[in-house]
């Protein structure tokens, strides 16, 4: 009996190792700077994790306006004139059961590589 659980329980261990988080995490947040000031920005992410299912419903950024989303770009309209390349844009991400996360989102200039 001793010699079974000595056995399960490295596997126990390594399953706890895959469970998911309790809520989403942000990665890899990005912002292209626009060629033309004034013009929209745009940021770029990924979202993983999370328990159950829920769907992202609002960004919000204390550096921009406005931030609409689309289904593979999320815009940010009237960014402040006093972000430039490096700078870190924290962005708000709210899902539809209320639950909101936070993640800093590198900037690049228009044409610049992207970070990730």
């Amino acid at each position: 009996m001793t010699r079974r659980l000595a056995l399960v329980a490295p596997l126990l261990i390594l399953a706890g190792c895959h469970m998911r988080s309790a809520e989403p995490k942000v990665t890899d947040a990005w912002v292209r700077l626009p060629a033309v000031p004034g013009q929209p920005a745009a940021a770029y992410f990924t979202i993983q994790g999370g328990r159950s299912a829920k769907t992202l419903v609002r960004l919000e950024s204390a550096l921009a306006n406005r931030i609409e989303m689309h289904q593979n770009m999320r815009g940010m309209f009237g960014l402040d004139p006093q972000v430039k390349p490096g700078t870190a844009v924290p962005i708000r991400f709210g899902f539809s059961d209320g639950t909101t996360t936070e993640a800093e989102a590198k900037t690049v200039p228009a044409g610049g590589d992207a970070p990730y």
